[in-house]
């Protein structure tokens, strides 16, 4: 790469000599251009994930996230409801994504622990009573088709 920027100037000779070396034979401003072009920072390797939430309505969570989190507002990181899975979708560096799980780990408190079956699922409209009472008048068959006997 170095050698293509340099090529149209005869006084500048770039060669590799090793894996990790170069030999740069220029003048020392071309010395320092190359020194800042060699180390230069990598950019920070962003990740995207998707976290559940138990409890938390993830259309108002995740725009608490954009104003508790510093930069979301200018998508670092990324957050993004997802309310057909009430899941929160993060795209950012390692950092900014174990932020936004730490908080959720902390304000969702998932009353599953770290495993199980259950899900709790808010109703919108209607009532968690007359689903109770549904599933009760279902009884066996109810049981049959979610155990698998």
């Amino acid at each position: 790469m170095l050698g293509d920027i340099y090529k149209s100037d005869d006084a500048i000779k770039i060669m590799v000599a090793t894996p990790a070396r170069l030999f740069v034979w220029a003048d020392p401003q071309t010395h320092s251009e190359i020194n800042v072009i060699v180390n230069q920072p990598k950019p920070a390797e962003v990740e995207t994930v998707s976290i559940t939430l138990y409890r938390l309505d993830s259309v108002k969570f995740a725009e608490t996230l954009k104003v508790m989190i510093k930069g979301a507002k200018e998508n670092s990181p990324f957050i993004e409801a997802d309310p057909d899975q009430n899941a929160i979708r993060v795209r950012g560096t390692a950092d900014e994504v174990s932020e936004v799980r730490m908080i959720i780990r902390i304000l969702d408190d998932n009353p599953q622990g770290t495993g199980g079956n259950m899900r709790i699922i808010n109703l919108e409209k209607g009532s968690g009573a007359t689903v109770g009472e549904a599933l009760f008048l279902l009884g066996p068959r109810f049981a049959k088709a979610t155990n698998g006997s």
